[in-house]
């Protein structure tokens, strides 16, 4: 018996040491950001079911210290592992494909939940106060299909499942979930149904779903006489004592909850007015830069010439695979050992060959790489309206993560609390990146970017949910000013992964 015990407790832990890690990253809490001066062109500002691990891969979340509430570097030890060949790396790529697709079932069932209803959820509150008393003690499921799983089987049961009408109003009223109510409308005589109702007729999600009810008893016989023996119910309790926290006997707190509250319960903090005028001035910022986004978009095809990806690889093309580029390695010299970067490999001449072409597009923006050697070095251009070159940077492989389930691609990709898209990164050395592409104290959604690959051997192609961040060099010019990280889940015919670049801004010129 004690030795099935400690088995049992041995996988248990396994599996919650699986949930909170991919690869040795986690992810860093929202506050203080580090600040980071970066010349740049405007930033990308893309648009905003389980809970995911805390961390990933050996990359694990700081902790503010109790006495300044500064954040700073924590200091760990990666895990060493023995050297990768290039089948193992596959292996690992072609094997996380299936988890990323687990994850993503995940997100589609839930939508699919959802869209059963003719109305849609009301969005949550600002400040949602946290669910009362005996509420917030039912156990909280690490995936959404767990909890729609328990909510199934529980109904079942009990012989109950939602009448038709109930499909025509939303899945959940606020922190109650619909299903709930209309159940114990039907169960008014079950011990705790009416009871409910009554401790919690004050409460907003409780008026909603009522209001709810009366509009689809209108044309509804039965659903009123339910109603009416509610009520009747209700009067006979007038001047009751009421209870805030009442759960009816027996039943499972987080059944009756809303899904965003019974999988993943969302943290609030309240805003100060100075908090609030930065909020105000952002969703300005933010709406500036749309409208100079879309008319950009809008604009006459011949205002902005770009290279298609079919054009990619063509002799008259701008970028073109075989050719070379000469390198200054002024940048690398001068910064030192303040980057991890290190210069591509040049020729005898300082020049560097492009084995491969890659066109990235995606939410309105577009990118060019040329691919060295190897392909885990290239640069990085974007083109102005000329069709010019008027951003160029470095970026060389710094790390790479194979999520081996749907909780791992979770921390990375959670809607919510997924890194990639965080406001801050942090990389093993203790190292905290900041969010160059969308500012803002809030995750945003990853850039997602398709992108066409021209090579010797052919065109492919790949999507990437990318965000990047930096960090302040401390140096000033000409050296670098700033070294970024590109953090991005790739998905290919090479498997899925997540991969870290370093890199440094390049003068175009220089190239």
């Amino acid at each position: 018996m004690v030795t099935a015990l400690l088995a049992a407790l041995l996988v248990a832990g396994d599996a919650e040491a699986r949930r909170s890690s991919s690869g040795g990253y986690s992810r860093p809490s929202i506050s203080s950001r580090p600040s980071v001066s970066i010349p740049r062109r405007p930033s990308i500002a893309p648009s905003t079911p389980s809970r995911p691990p805390a961390s990933s891969g050996g990359y694990a979340r700081p902790t503010a210290p109790p006495s300044t509430g500064q954040w700073a570097p924590v200091q760990r030890t990666p895990r060493v592992l023995p050297p990768q060949g290039a089948g193992d790396r596959d292996v690992q790529r072609r094997t996380s494909v299936d988890a990323l697709a687990d994850y993503r079932r995940q997100q589609e069932r839930r939508q699919q939940d959802e869209s059963r209803f003719s109305r849609p959820s009301l969005p949550p509150p600002a400040s949602a106060p946290r669910p009362p008393g005996g509420w917030s003690q039912g156990p909280r499921y690490e995936r959404y299909d767990d909890w729609s799983r328990a909510r199934t089987v529980y109904y079942g049961e009990r012989g109950w499942s939602p009448p038709p009408y109930a499909y025509q109003s939303r899945p959940s009223f606020g922190m109650w979930d619909a299903a709930m109510l209309w159940y114990l409308l039907d169960n008014l005589r079950r011990p705790g149904s009416a009871e409910f109702f009554h401790h919690h007729r004050d409460d907003p999600g409780y008026r909603s779903w009522r209001a709810e009810a009366d509009r689809l008893a209108g044309d509804n016989a039965d659903l009123r006489g339910k109603l009416q023996s509610l009520d009747s119910e209700l009067v006979a309790r007038d001047g009751q004592p009421r209870d805030p926290a009442y759960v009816p006997p027996g039943f499972n707190p987080s059944i009756g909850l809303a899904s965003n509250r019974a999988v993943r319960p969302v943290a609030t903090r309240e805003a100060s007015g100075f908090g609030m005028l930065t909020a105000i001035v952002v969703l300005v910022a933010g709406a500036a830069l749309f409208i100079w986004l879309w008319r950009r978009r809008e604009a006459p095809a011949s205002a902005r010439p770009t290279t298609p990806a079919a054009e990619l690889g063509k002799p008259m093309s701008k970028f073109r695979v075989g050719m070379t580029v000469s390198l200054d390695p002024t940048p690398f010299t001068l910064a030192g050992d303040a980057i991890r970067v290190s210069p591509p490999v040049a020729d005898g001449n300082g020049r560097v060959g492009i084995e491969a072409i890659g066109s990235l597009s995606g939410q309105g923006v577009e990118f060019h790489r040329l691919y060295l050697p190897g392909g885990d070095s290239f640069f990085q251009v974007h083109l102005d309206a000329d069709g010019m070159v008027d951003e160029c940077r470095y970026f060389a492989r710094h790390d790479e993560v194979a999520p081996s389930s749907a909780d791992e691609w979770g921390f990375w990709l959670d809607e919510r609390e997924g890194v990639i898209g965080w406001p801050e990164f942090d990389t093993k050395d203790g190292k905290r990146h900041a969010r160059v592409w969308s500012a803002g104290e809030g995750r945003v959604t990853p850039l997602r970017l398709n992108e066409t690959i021209q090579a010797l051997d052919g065109p492919w192609t790949r999507t990437h949910d990318a965000m990047l961040y930096a960090v302040s060099t401390g140096l000033a010019p000409p050296a670098p000013e700033a070294e970024y990280l590109m953090v991005a889940a790739v998905e290919g015919s090479g498997g899925a992964r997540v991969e870290l670049h370093l890199g440094i801004d390049i003068n175009p010129a220089s190239l």
